[in-house]
């Protein structure tokens, strides 16, 4: 066995009741005042109203902060920033899918250390210890409630620039089915692909360890039913929770090793097209899993049996097949694009140069330096973009 190291700081808060989970929230943190990021479409939502109640009903303190868009960018984040500095809360609540807790925690950092954000792009940039935030996911996706990373729009290089420092990590994750069961259904499915692809570039990591293959093969096992099964049960309880849950271990595992080529592209194609990260991902993930079979058979045959994808019969090299036409038949069933012309992506030179030379430093300089388990060059990174842009089918 390899040397390795783990590291989770964050306290999860699993509960049915999100008034109590709050409280219990703001007594292990000892804060009095609160200030909550959150988007204008889920703060016209009852699931907002909601939070406000339970807020209310224990004497909960907080200000309002509802202009965060989706893929947030540097200007917006900066605009938030200036709010909570403004403000005397000494607590940020990240209430949303990933856009609205990133934005959360990047405010935590300018409000403790100062500065601008393009001074702490980049791995370990921030010295002092930010504000402390409250995540509440109301999707399975990003896992940015209990992440080191918090990803941004820079608007003047048109890519998506990441903080990342375990001083980010926030102190208290709350995962409420009941708050996530309210979330509309088509945001459910964009976010989902992400959590999707998270269990995948975690278990099959070049950096994998122990106990983040645990983490991320578990975390597939009960999260590819979940999502398959949630959109004609979106009131099941136990469906609800096991696609929060599994989005939050797959979290813990891409936290501590990073994420592979799937998001390496996702991250450079939204920051220049303004796409929607977790559609980015749908898109691509077939493609990316192909590419890796070769080197991934193994471990996609053993995502496939645990998530019941195959039978006894077959054999990994068959297993791993299933496992991505099943990926691929799930984005269907979901009424997903399966191509990046219909979103109005377009492949001139400058733009794929942008997005290779971006997608290439993602491997090369962030958490997820050294990630993937098959380097992919500029050519290869083409070749996907390309047969994702298309909507190629895959077939076996």
């Amino acid at each position: 066995m390899k040397d390795f190291n783990y590291y989770n700081p964050s306290r999860i808060v699993f509960h049915k009741e999100l008034a109590k989970a709050l409280d219990e929230a703001k007594n292990f943190l000892r804060v009095s005042k609160a200030m909550i990021m959150t988007d204008p479409g889920l703060a016209s939502l009852p699931v907002f109203q909601h939070l406000l109640s339970s807020m209310n009903a224990i004497g909960f303190p907080y200000e309002i902060y509802a202009n965060v868009k989706p893929n947030p960018i540097d200007t917006l984040v900066t605009e938030a920033s200036e709010a909570l500095i403004c403000s005397d809360a000494d607590v940020v609540i990240g209430f949303g899918g990933g856009s609205s807790i990133d934005t959360a925690k990047a405010t935590a950092v300018l409000k403790t250390n100062g500065g601008t954000l393009k001074d702490y792009y980049g791995m370990n940039t921030v010295p002092l210890k930010p504000l402390p935030v409250i995540t509440i996911p109301t999707t399975a996706g990003s896992g940015a409630e209990i992440t080191q990373v918090i990803s941004i729009i820079d608007t003047q290089e048109m890519t998506k620039a990441q903080i990342g420092s375990p001083l980010c990590i926030p102190p208290v994750a709350i995962l409420c089915p009941a708050v996530f069961k309210d979330t509309p259904s088509s945001v459910s499915s964009i976010a989902a692909f992400d959590a999707l692809t998270h269990c995948l570039e975690g278990y099959t990591n070049a950096k994998a360890n122990p106990v983040t293959e645990a983490l991320s093969l578990h975390a597939f096992g009960i999260l590819y039913p979940a999502i398959r099964d949630f959109s004609d049960c979106p009131n099941d309880e136990e469906l609800a929770s096991n696609m929060i849950l599994g989005s939050n271990m797959a979290a813990m595992t891409i936290s501590n090793i990073g994420t592979g080529n799937c998001h390496n592209i996702a991250r450079a194609i939204g920051g220049h097209f303004d796409i929607p990260h977790g559609l980015s991902l749908s898109i691509l993930l077939p493609h990316i899993l192909n590419f890796n079979l070769d080197v991934c058979e193994k471990k996609y045959a053993d995502c496939a049996r645990i998530a019941k994808i195959t039978n006894k019969s077959m054999n990994d090299r068959e297993s791993a097949q299933a496992l991505i036409l099943e990926v691929q038949k799930l984005r269907h069933s979901l009424g997903m694009p399966d191509n990046f012309k219909e979103l109005g992506m377009t492949t001139d030179q400058e733009s794929m140069d942008s997005i290779i030379k971006n997608a290439m430093k993602s491997h090369t300089s962030t958490v997820s330096k050294g990630a993937a388990p098959k380097y992919a060059d500029a050519d290869a990174i083409y070749r996907l973009i390309m047969a994702a842009y298309e909507g190629q089918k895959i077939t076996f």
